[in-house]
């Protein structure tokens, strides 16, 4: 049987540099971090949202706390995921052209909702999710990309 291997402190210290580096240095991979965490908050994974950050973040290069961060902003606020879920759906019923007897009360009960409701409306609200993921995560990226990189330059202009 193998052993649990808990994070050295070389490997803590190696990521620590690498996320400073990332803040520092490379605006374009701290856009796509927080674009890449955006999409991942607006997909329908509450509970493995953290994981599937540290898992695309490690996978792709990339900062964690960007990404983290960056699926925060969906979903960050307990009390408006129902809102922001209920607009996916409404989104998917939207472009998939579906008349839909669901209101907004259908999803504050959520045991009910899931249990009863969920091959009803499972496929709207998975192509509203992804579609708002996908729309917001390209809105993130070029706005976080300008206001870094006009950061960047209004820092690099005060130390003249």
């Amino acid at each position: 049987m193998s052993k649990i291997k808990f994070p050295t402190l070389y490997y803590l210290k190696k990521e620590w540099r690498k996320e400073i580096n990332i803040f520092k240095n490379q605006p374009f991979r701290l856009a796509l971090s927080l674009s890449l965490g955006v999409f991942i908050g607006f997909t329908p994974t509450i509970g493995f949202q953290t994981i599937l950050c540290y898992l695309v973040s490690q996978l792709l290069d990339l900062s964690f706390i960007g990404t983290f961060t960056g699926s925060s902003i969906p979903t960050g606020i307990p009390y408006l995921i129902p809102f922001t879920y209920y607009f996916c759906y409404k989104v998917g019923t939207f472009l998939l052209k579906i008349k839909t007897n669901f209101s907004i009360h259908d999803f504050k009960n959520m045991k009910s909702f899931l249990f009863y409701s969920l091959i009803n409306i499972g496929k709207p609200l998975i192509v509203g999710c992804f579609f708002c993921a996908f729309i917001g995560a390209i809105l993130t990226f070029l706005l976080s990309f300008f206001l870094i990189n006009r950061f960047k330059k209004n820092k690099k202009n005060e130390n003249y």
